[in-house]
């Protein structure tokens, strides 16, 4: 049910990340407690993505490699409505990737998964708000254990 009642300008809350996740056959993949981080992006990177994390690069990217992450869903949107104006005919799409706990835990014990708060965000998007950064030495751990799929608020 949405929450936008009556007013039809009102924002439509996302799905929570985790009902996503099983929607999209997480359970399948990954056994035991999980985590979903997001990233906004285009069309054409989600597609590349998509398929298991395979355009993830140590040398590519913005960020040197890092793959920046939101855990909010309005935010990783916005990420990704800025990323498809800076490319003609793009499109946004929130790329969300579930990862097991014990991983993720992993590796923010080895500080290849960390938070701070976003430098330069979007429009609408405080500075303060947190974002989840791998670094790129934890990507060949997210191509290997992690569990990508698109979301859909």
């Amino acid at each position: 049910m949405s929450n936008t009642g009556n007013n039809p300008s009102a924002v439509k809350k996302p799905a929570p990340l985790m009902l996503r996740a099983r929607e999209a056959g997480v359970q399948e993949e990954i056994e035991g407690e999980i985590e979903v981080f997001l990233h906004g992006t285009t069309r054409r990177s989600a597609d590349r993505l998509l398929d298991q994390g395979d355009s993830l690069s140590s040398t590519g990217g913005n960020h040197g490699g890092a793959l920046h992450t939101i855990p909010d869903a309005n935010v990783a949107l916005e990420f990704a409505k800025r990323s498809a104006t800076q490319v003609p005919g793009e499109t946004p799409v929130v790329v969300a990737i579930a990862l097991p706990k014990k991983i993720a835990d992993s590796l923010r014990n080895k500080r290849l998964l960390y938070s701070t708060a976003i430098s330069g965000p979007p429009q609408g998007v405080r500075e303060f708000t947190p974002q989840h950064i791998f670094d790129r030495n934890a990507l060949d751990t997210l191509k290997q254990h992690g569990f990508f799929f698109e979301y859909k608020p």
